[in-house]
């Protein structure tokens, strides 16, 4: 049995390693196209619709979550969409939108997700402050783009917009870029 509070495939598909190294991809290519006069190619009136990068990464996301939940179809895994709550070592009620349900088994694997931390006193407001899973569904280059964290979600994403064209800047608390590498 699986239990799924959003979607199938977790935070590195849906919000996390798929969406962004599908931005980092368009991003390289759009800034070698860019910069492509150096060794002869010349683009005139290069743009990007970042409408169509959007809908071409859900798809990816899209397709990707089908397989998934194909493989659980093949390996017989139930699929239950709900929150879980662990009740003790081999209970779990799901609530799902229809009423509650028990389940009991012998192991119980938690997988949680993540989820970002704002800062004290600048929370999260989905427009001027934003979160990673909100970074990567920007219709737009920011023209200025502050980063906050010099992990390597910060920085995947602050190299895919420089190269989109934004101003980046970082902020790291650490003495170093990607603490503890």
């Amino acid at each position: 049995v699986l239990i799924e509070k959003y979607r199938l495939g977790g935070d590195c598909l849906q919000v996390g390693c798929i969406p962004s190294k599908a931005l980092i991809s368009v991003a390289k290519l759009f800034d070698k196209i860019r910069n492509g006069a150096t060794f002869g190619l010349r683009v005139e009136g290069l743009s990007m619709d970042y409408q169509a990068l959007q809908n071409w990464k859900s798809g990816i996301i899209n397709t990707l979550e089908a397989g998934i939940e194909s493989l659980c179809k093949g390996y017989r895994a139930e699929v239950i969409k709900g929150e879980a709550e662990i009740l003790n070592k081999n209970s779990v009620k799901v609530h799902k939108t229809d009423g509650d349900e028990e389940i009991r088994a012998r192991n119980i694997v938690i997988a949680t997700g993540s989820r970002p931390i704002s800062l004290p006193g600048i929370e999260f407001d989905g427009k001027l402050v934003i979160g990673s899973s909100e970074a990567l569904e920007l219709r737009e280059a920011p023209r200025r783009l502050l980063v906050v964290g010099g992990g390597y979600i910060g920085l995947e994403l602050a190299c895919a917009y420089q190269r989109f064209g934004s101003k980046v800047f970082i902020v790291e608390l650490t003495d170093q870029l990607l603490p503890g590498t």
